[in-house]
């Protein structure tokens, strides 16, 4: 059997852009973008990848100022499915508040499928060494704990938080989080 047969099918890690501004909807208010400003930051994106990992279904675009992420593993044809877990994900964001405020949420449709996504403003992740390193520290601190108080536990790798560059205030970039276990 040729090679090419035996392998495992995996998704594109592409997000693509939407063809038309009806491929993207928000489901409820939340976060700074409306869909309008979406589908045009999203036809200036390019693909982009933070980190060359091979295993993750993740797909990022970055747009001028923003980042748009989306897990391609999670693409459904079941829209009302998708809108349920949007929304599951607009709620948590508010109950928890450890992500940037802008932080939009939406529902993508791309080649017949609908995707979670996400816009999060263009952040700065915290240097490994310095000051600015120390503030990342006592800031991370209290995002744990903020998440810990709702049940909650957080990747704590380095470069799944950044800094809003205009007030040095630190919030979580990843959309995963997991129950904490006491």
């Amino acid at each position: 059997m040729p090679r090419s047969e035996t392998r495992r099918w995996r998704p594109s890690r592409r997000l693509g852009q939407p063809a038309t501004p009806g491929c993207v909807t928000v489901i409820e208010p939340n976060g700074a973008l409306a869909p309008h400003e979406i589908f045009a930051l999203m036809t200036q994106s390019t693909d982009w990848r933070p980190a060359p990992d091979p295993r993750t279904p993740m797909a990022f675009a970055i747009a001028p100022g923003w980042v748009f992420k989306s897990d391609l593993s999670r693409r459904r044809l079941d829209r009302e499915r998708v809108v349920r877990d949007v929304s599951r994900m607009i709620d948590l964001t508010a109950k928890v508040g450890v992500w940037h405020p802008a932080k939009t949420w939406f529902l993508l449709r791309f080649r017949r499928r609908h995707l979670v996504c996400s816009a999060t403003p263009l952040l700065v992740i915290p240097p490994k060494i310095g000051v600015r390193r120390l503030l990342a520290r006592v800031q991370k601190r209290r995002i744990v704990a903020q998440a810990a108080a709702c049940g909650l536990r957080l990747d704590e790798r380095r470069r799944n938080f950044g800094y809003d560059p205009g007030n040095w205030r630190l919030y979580y970039l990843d959309d995963e989080v997991y129950p904490l276990h006491r």
